[in-house]
């Protein structure tokens, strides 16, 4: 975007926001009724969005992703190789490997579930 179609986009919005003022200017004052209907709604969605924070639903992805760290964990922990034990002697990478795979699994776990 050119400054001259950043400066068309902002002299739109303001366009736009002059005729919505307008037309809210011409709106005639809430009644009671409509201020209490107003500030019930609001309340409502409120306390819908915290529900929403507290409680947030595993997604299909995030369940996806426990169960496929899970299982490389347990495939991980019981390997049953004949060349294991050569591969994971003290300056093996293999055992470092295995473990920064799981750590970072759980991390991005973690990341989904609390963000």
């Amino acid at each position: 975007m050119d400054d001259q179609e950043f400066e068309d986009a902002i002299k739109k919005l303001r366009e736009d926001h002059t005729r919505a003022m307008r037309s809210i200017e011409r709106m005639p004052p809430l009644s009671e009724e409509q201020k209490q209907k107003i500030a019930e709604v609001l309340g409502h969605q409120q306390q819908d969005y915290d529900e929403h924070l507290k409680h947030r639903a595993e997604t299909k992805s995030e369940r996806e992703l426990a169960q496929a760290a899970r299982t490389a964990a347990q495939r991980a922990s019981t390997e049953d190789d004949a060349k294991y034990w050569q591969r994971s002697k003290p300056k093996s990478w293999r055992n470092l490997w295995i473990a920064l795979a799981i750590s970072g699994a759980i991390l991005l776990l973690f990341k989904l579930q609390f963000h």
